[in-house]
């Protein structure tokens, strides 16, 4: 992808990553901001170089990214009338696509994710292993179809969705973009 490559899936963060540093662009202002989390803390950093604006987020607790969402969309829209784009929700008219070839277990350091196929729609296994195993229950949640490629699902008791895409690498390896983090398919 570069210094400054696209990524899968732009619907958690911005379209392009660049180095560390998400790029992105809201109503033709390039936005440049970088965010991050450990257990219980969340950061974000928001910048709008042609207005010279820097809004930076520090939250502990729950739900931080619907938290950060909130609060960067109703802050830019005070100070530059600037809105920042809705979080990717389920498509108004359900999407069907053949969901089979999703299904299987993705695996990367930390993290195992097994999607099984229930009633014609996908259902997502999530738990935490190695050294991170015990710190977080397991979570399992449907996601739906917006296209092809990409889905949307909402743990019970989580205000805001989280997006999903699925991609092949040159190569044809499979992976999930999942919470900025590419996950390839073992089995």
């Amino acid at each position: 992808m570069g210094a400054a490559g696209r990524h899968p899936n732009p619907y958690t963060l911005g379209r392009q990553w660049g180095l560390g540093w998400i790029l992105d662009e809201w109503q033709g202002h390039r936005i440049i901001s970088h965010g991050g989390n450990t257990i219980g803390q969340a950061a974000m950093l928001w910048a709008v170089p042609d207005s010279e604006t820097v809004v930076c987020v520090l939250a502990n607790g729950g739900h931080t990214a619907a938290f950060h969402h909130t609060l960067a969309t109703e802050l830019f829209d005070e100070l530059l009338g600037l809105a920042v784009p809705p979080v990717l929700g389920p498509p108004a008219v359900p999407f069907e696509t053949d969901v089979e070839r999703y299904a299987g277990v993705y695996e990367r350091a930390g993290s195992r994710m097994t999607l099984t196929v229930r009633d014609g729609r996908l259902s997502l296994h999530i738990e935490a292993t190695g050294a991170l195993a015990g710190l977080k229950q397991p979570m399992e949640f449907g996601l739906v179809a917006v296209d092809d490629v990409t889905f949307v699902g909402r743990p019970e008791g989580e205000p805001q969705w989280l997006s999903a895409v699925f991609y092949e690498l040159p190569d044809g390896s499979p992976y999930i973009h999942l919470g900025v983090r590419a996950t390839p398919k073992i089995a």
